[in-house]
């Protein structure tokens, strides 16, 4: 049996737990996204919890990053004008940190401020008019370009794209933009959306190597186990982390 035979095999396998992972838990997270509410804060609680454990766990650090981010998790659902005063004000330290600071990835308040923002942001869209939706349209393109840049990269891609994440190719990024887009107008039909996909799907590849360079600074593979084909929550939800906020900041300036 050829390398590549074996090489296209161990994809494939790889693919299949991946696919695997998402049937089990696409229902539960949708479900809850559906849903809304209470639903849909606790299963944003129980990813924040899951993340910050992983995170902790990466920094050596006990689990400090918990009281950093559920407290402001739940101020922020149940007063959403409050909510929106602590995401101004975190984007705001974002931004003094790495300006003004020699920013650390093993720094508490980086922690604090990579999981705590996408994770409001999401409760801050679902409670919107139109959040359903919204959401809803993120995830598949997340998912799209997420499954397809994976499955090209490793099957076409030889032009590497960044040092930070050596397995990632511009194969791959063609790959998953095209998904995305094409997911994005078959969910609405409107050409538009095409951009909206394919900005989103660059977004994500970033929030992708964001958790990347996390990884390579601690020296760890993966950033748990507790997902097969993906490793840890965090290796799932990379591509949401900068998308989210994103996306809440764009709705918030143009609503």
């Amino acid at each position: 049996m050829s390398l590549k035979a074996v090489s296209v095999g161990m994809v494939m396998s790889n693919l299949v737990k991946r696919i695997i992972s998402a049937a089990i838990i696409a229902p539960i997270a949708g479900g809850a996204l559906y849903l809304g509410g209470y639903y849909f804060l606790g299963l944003i609680l129980v990813i924040t919890i899951l993340s910050s454990l992983e995170l902790d766990n990466m920094r050596k650090d006990g689990f400090k990053l918990l009281y950093l981010t559920l407290l402001p998790l739940v101020i922020g659902y149940l007063n959403t004008q409050l909510g929106i005063q602590i995401f101004v004000i975190s984007m705001l330290m974002l931004f003094l940190l790495i300006k003004y600071i020699d920013l650390k990835i093993e720094c508490l308040s980086f922690g604090a401020i990579y999981i705590f923002l996408p994770m409001l942001s999401a409760i801050y869209l679902r409670e919107q008019p139109q959040g359903l939706q919204i959401l809803v349209f993120i995830a598949a393109c997340v998912v799209a370009n997420d499954i397809f840049a994976y499955f090209i990269g490793k099957v076409i891609g030889k032009t590497k794209l960044s040092k930070i994440s050596p397995n990632k190719t511009w194969e791959g990024l063609i790959g998953g933009v095209i998904a995305s887009a094409i997911t994005g107008y078959l969910l609405t039909g409107q050409g538009v959306y095409i951009l909206y996909a394919s900005a989103i799907a660059i977004l994500a590849l970033a929030g992708d190597l964001l958790e990347s360079a996390i990884k390579r600074h601690f020296n760890v593979k993966d950033s748990g186990n507790i997902i097969p084909g993906h490793g840890g929550v965090l290796d799932r939800i990379d591509g949401f982390m900068i998308v989210l906020p994103a996306v809440a900041v764009l709705y918030f300036l143009s609503s």
